[in-house]
């Protein structure tokens, strides 16, 4: 059984691991600049989107028009969670497109996991390719073909308009230049290199996250460990009955069931719950994120991780409710009050965490739990275990009055249709502003008066004197309290630190700057 955890853990930190480093994301400072290699080189398309006509028919157009405007195409896989629009500015700036006295550059950015192609102009040429007819020639010329699949004829075709805009006229004869195929040989090997560097961090984060996570659950469950092995906890609500004055009084549990299905099993909750925090966080990353940035492909592509995680998380929510209800049909066979037994499973911290991980199936168990709760009476008799029912007819001893007048205690007369009558006393944290008395013995020990005797200090300890008294009998009480010395208070104090940041530009343009204008397309 250990070692089926141990190979299901590690399966899933495989596919966690493929998932996050399934595609390489490229930067501003690694998109290659080919315009280093060649003047008359217009486009850098490192992932092979164009065909090497293509790059050719658009570097000899945009040479023709090299002289009003410095246009560039990029056409990139993926830029990671970046927003292709600051992207395209920044990578604009970093290369500094255009000439700098001029600003007449233009850069074109092509993402495709985005769908997103990008117009960066600059100040220079805004006049004369203004945002607008940026709009005109994605949406017109090249958004049909797009969506056809065609990037070598959209692409082209933009390129066409834009040398129309500024009057130019393209070639006959065809312009060869290419980028060094070696160049982008090696920056497609550091990447593949980068991604299986990746892959084994990512690997080792989830492999040695999964234990990390379960000694923490482990040490957090452990006071509950602890605390069934000191006093035997059972799971069953039990209950004792006290005669008194000709009456049945049945004292309720102070210490019940809490709900838990998993008492005594610290290290088995560990497991569970410490691997359903890696898989959710992973979830909540790949998924969540990506549906926020409009990255419907990125989850797509982790299909397999997406329904491993959710078959997972399904099956904890399974395991851990069944459980739980199995204890609960248990607990509510013996119990005084049925119905309070589902309340405490279904309101049980970690059974609500399970059913919130796996929202899609937890909605069923709820309303499980509601309705096994519908179907049990309010109490069983303790004699012949039928449905009991209030009776208001039962008089209260003086004693009992008294803690009902005062809220001291609360009683309420049950009776079975058997004609078994009984008072049910309650218990809980809201009467502890009560004691009972020496005396008489009456829950109604109430705090009258305090009288300080020694003054605690820094060096030692202070005493009171308090003075109580009983509501029944009227009784007095003194009794001493040890007062802790007092301690001195630290403080502590901060500051503040600043830091600066340098622009660097680089390549072979002729430092050209934009002021971000330009259309952002989408296909």
């Amino acid at each position: 059984m250990i070692m089926k955890k141990i190979f299901v853990f590690i399966i899933l930190s495989f596919v966690a691991a493929f998932s996050c480093v399934a595609q390489k994301a490229w930067t501003v400072e690694t998109v290659p600049n080919t315009r280093l290699q060649s003047n008359n080189i217009h486009v850098s398309d490192p992932d092979d989107y164009l065909t090497d006509v293509a790059e050719m028919h658009i570097n000899t157009a945009l040479c023709s028009i090299r002289d009003s405007v410095d246009v560039f195409l990029v056409c990139l896989s993926s830029i990671g969670y970046e927003e292709p629009a600051d992207f395209r500015s920044r990578l604009f700036n970093y290369w500094g497109i255009g000439d700098k006295g001029k600003n007449n550059g233009m850069l074109m950015l092509f993402v495709e996991d985005q769908h997103a192609f990008e117009f960066e102009t600059g100040y220079g040429i805004e006049p004369v390719l203004p945002d607008i007819k940026c709009f005109e020639i994605f949406n017109h010329t090249m958004l049909p073909l797009f969506k056809e699949g065609d990037y070598d004829s959209a692409m082209y075709a933009g390129v066409l308009d834009i040398v129309e805009v500024f009057g130019g006229t393209v070639p006959n004869e065809l312009i060869t230049d290419l980028p060094d195929e070696q160049v982008y040989d090696e920056l497609r090997a550091e990447k593949d290199k980068d991604i299986m560097s990746s892959f084994y961090v990512w690997f080792c984060i989830f492999l040695f996250a999964i234990p990390v996570c379960s000694f923490l659950s482990f040490i957090a469950n452990r006071k509950d460990d602890k605390k069934v092995k000191k006093d035997g906890l059972d799971i069953k609500d039990t209950y004792s009955i006290q005669k008194s004055d000709g009456l049945k009084f049945i004292n309720e549990p102070a210490t019940s069931w809490s709900g838990s299905a998993w008492q005594g099993g610290g290290c088995a909750r560990s497991l569970t719950f410490g691997l359903s925090a890696i898989v959710w966080f992973f979830v909540t990353y790949v998924v969540l994120f990506a549906l926020m940035k409009g990255e419907e492909e990125i989850v797509i592509r982790n299909w397999i991780a997406v329904i491993t995680i959710i078959g997972y998380l399904s099956w904890i929510c399974i395991r851990h409710n069944r459980r739980t209800l199995k204890m609960a049909d248990k607990v509510a066979k013996d119990s005084l009050n049925p119905r309070s037994v589902y309340d405490k499973a279904r309101n049980y911290r970690r059974t609500q965490w399970v059913n919130i991980l796996a929202f899609w199936i937890g909605w069923y168990y709820r309303s499980i739990y509601e309705d096994r709760k519908k179907k049990c009476p309010e109490m069983f008799c303790p004699e012949c275990h039928e449905a009991m029912n209030i009776d208001e007819t039962v008089t209260l001893p003086a004693r009992e009055a008294a803690e009902m007048a005062h809220e001291a205690r609360k009683f309420t007369s049950v009776r079975c249709p058997q004609g078994h009558t009984f008072i049910i006393k309650e218990q809980g944290k809201r009467f502890k502003s009560f004691t009972n008395c020496d005396h008489c013995g009456a829950h109604l020990l109430k705090k009258e008066s305090t009288k300080v005797i020694k003054v605690a200090t820094y060096d030692h300890t202070g005493l009171d004197e308090v003075t109580y008294v009983c509501l029944f009998c009227k009784e007095k009480t003194v009794k001493q309290v040890v007062i802790p010395r007092r301690e001195h208070s630290s403080s502590s104090g901060g500051g503040y630190s600043s830091g600066g940041s340098s622009h660097s530009s680089g390549g072979s343009f002729g430092g050209g700057s934009s002021g971000g204008g330009g259309y952002s397309g989408r296909w």
